[in-house]
C-alpha cells in the first residue's frame, strides 16, 4: 500500500500553531529582578493598545544595576521618573530611600506596576500621576507620601 504523504492538517498545524492566546490581542509575562537587595516583580502587560509602555526596557536595567554597582545613595532625595513605562527605576529608587514621582502618559500601565509594587511594601515614598507630552514639571510637584495622584 502506498504512503499517503503528510497529513494536510497536521502541516498546517505546524506553520500555524493554535496555542491558546498566541494571537490574542495583549498577554501578560512576569519577571522578577533583584537590585540592592530588593526582589521586584514586575508584570509586563504587552497589547497593541499600550505601546511601548508595557515593557520593561534593557536601559531600565541598566540603570537599576548602575545604581547597585555605584551604591547610590536616594535617602531624602527627590526622583522624578518621566515616561516610566513599568516603573522600575522609580520602584528601585523609592526602595532606596527616595521621595519619588513617576510620570507616565499611559495611566493605566504604571499605575498597576506601582500599586501593585509599592503600596503594599509602603513606608516608601513614591507617587504616580499622568502627564501630557509638552506638560513641563514642576519641583513642588515631588511630595512625599503613598498615594495616587
Amino acid at each position: 500500500m502506498a504512503d499517503p504523504g503528510p497529513d494536510p492538517e497536521s502541516e498546517s498545524e505546524s506553520v500555524f500553531p493554535r496555542e491558546v492566546g498566541l494571537f490574542a490581542d495583549s498577554y501578560s509575562e512576569k519577571s522578577q529582578f533583584c537590585f540592592c537587595g530588593h526582589v521586584l516583580t514586575i508584570t509586563q502587560n504587552f497589547g497593541s493598545r499600550l505601546g511601548v509602555a508595557a515593557r520593561v526596557w534593557d536601559a531600565a536595567l541598566s540603570l537599576c544595576n548602575y545604581f547597585e554597582s555605584q551604591n547610590v545613595d536616594f535617602r531624602g532625595k527627590k526622583v522624578i521618573e518621566l515616561g516610566a513605562g513599568t516603573g522600575i527605576v522609580g520602584i528601585l529608587a523609592a526602595l532606596q530611600g527616595a521621595y519619588g514621582l513617576v510620570r507616565e502618559t499611559e495611566d493605566d500601565v504604571v499605575e498597576q506596576e506601582l500599586w501593585r509594587g509599592m503600596c503594599g511594601a509602603c513606608g516608601h515614598a513614591l507617587s504616580m500621576s499622568t502627564m501630557t507630552p509638552c506638560e513641563s514639571i514642576k519641583g513642588s510637584s515631588v511630595r512625599g507620601g503613598c498615594y495616587h495622584h
